[in-house]
């Protein structure tokens, strides 16, 4: 009876190890996975793969777009590195499709740096990295996450195109 109990404590050691094991190669792929902003396009397309389509954003930047598990991201290159990425749930237009909040969590935490932490603007809405170097939207089912410089860059062009079709007023 004792053998059989050792044995039974042997096996549940060796379960909990696998199971440790397991859980850490788990987060350490989950954190791998994910491109950061910043990150070179190679190094984006080792993790998203290849890119489905190619264009140019408002300010002329390469824009490639890549499918991702449930996601189509859409990537800005300025000089190379990413400035930008969108993620849009993939699916039927129109079908609902939204990144949960779970989603965009996950993601945030993928484009933190050591010691810097993002902080809430307008909650689940917004936000910042406390660098203040990145900034995070979630606005019509989709998450952006992008430099604080290129979002004001592009905030700025797209108030020059309103007020043109606006007619200036």
């Amino acid at each position: 009876m004792v053998r059989r109990h050792w044995v039974y404590l042997q096996a549940s050691r060796v379960s909990a190890q696998l199971t440790l094991w397991l859980l850490v190669a788990a987060l350490f792929l989950a954190n791998s996975v994910e491109a950061r902003v910043g990150d070179s396009r190679s190094e984006i397309e080792t993790r998203y793969g290849d890119s489905f389509a190619k264009s140019r954003d408002d300010l002329g930047n390469e824009q490639r777009s890549y499918p991702f598990r449930d996601f189509i991201v859409v990537v800005s290159f300025e000089k190379g590195k990413s400035v930008c990425e969108t993620f849009l749930k993939s699916g039927k237009v129109g079908s609902g499709f939204q990144v949960q909040m779970s989603e965009i969590r996950a993601i945030m935490d993928a484009n933190e740096r050591k010691n810097v932490t993002w902080v809430p603007k307008l909650d689940g809405i917004s936000w910042e990295t406390s660098d203040k170097k990145l900034q995070a939207i979630n606005l019509f089912g989709r998450l952006q996450i992008a430099t604080k410089n290129y979002a004001e860059r592009m905030r700025v062009v797209h108030t020059k195109q309103d007020l043109h079709h606006s007619g200036g007023r």
